[in-house]
């Protein structure tokens, strides 16, 4: 931040920053958090994938000590999901929120399945809007790997060439062993789907 001077604090900066605030006691990270929000709102809210993130981690933290509060800022940030005009932006934030809502929602577990259910239909339109799909998915891929990773496995799949297939499998892989608990199972299954295409060329 220091660094940043007259240039601005990166909002992904402000994000890696708070993040670990999940695992703080909620008095500290109240107090830790309105501090960070003194930052976060002098900065410029670009680019959108990062700030609809950051948006949807300050209600999850909100909703620690403020449920209505948290609620209503999750809710906002759904609504700006909605509006965006990038494909593989909206994916990926319409992913994050189901990652938020299953966390710290877990009240909202219908809201999530519809959010769930926008989200396939986003991405079967993705899929369709250009021919290197692994470039404009990876990212929506790697966000719903960090919740789901026979979901992600499925989506993987979908893209129109083994190869694009198999680097998106890779990614699944790597972040599933990212995760606190990571299905250990279902990132094998998306290894032996690698290794079967392998042996079968």
């Amino acid at each position: 931040i220091v660094k940043a001077g007259d240039q601005g604090v990166p909002v992904r900066a402000i994000r890696q920053i708070a993040e670990p605030l999940r695992a703080v006691g909620v008095d500290e990270a109240r107090r830790l958090l309105d501090r960070i929000r003194v930052v976060l709102d002098a900065t410029a809210r670009t680019p959108l994938s990062e700030v609809l993130r950051c948006d949807l981690l300050v209600a999850e933290l909100t909703a620690r000590w403020d449920r209505t509060h948290g609620e209503l800022m999750f809710r906002s940030a759904l609504e700006a999901i909605g509006q965006l005009d990038s494909l593989d932006v909206r994916c990926e934030a319409r992913a994050r929120a189901i990652a938020a809502a299953k966390l710290s929602f877990p009240d909202m577990a219908e809201f999530a399945v519809e959010v769930a259910r926008e989200f396939e239909r986003d991405f079967d339109a993705l899929m369709r809007q250009s021919a290197d799909q692994y470039r404009i998915a990876v990212r929506a891929i790697r966000a719903v790997a960090s919740i789901d990773v026979p979901w992600a496995t499925r989506l993987a799949q979908k893209l129109n060439t083994p190869g694009r297939r198999d680097r998106a499998l890779q990614d699944v892989v790597n972040e599933s062993t990212r995760s606190d608990d990571p299905d250990i199972d279902a990132a094998i299954g998306a290894i032996r789907l690698i290794e079967d295409r392998a042996d079968n060329s």
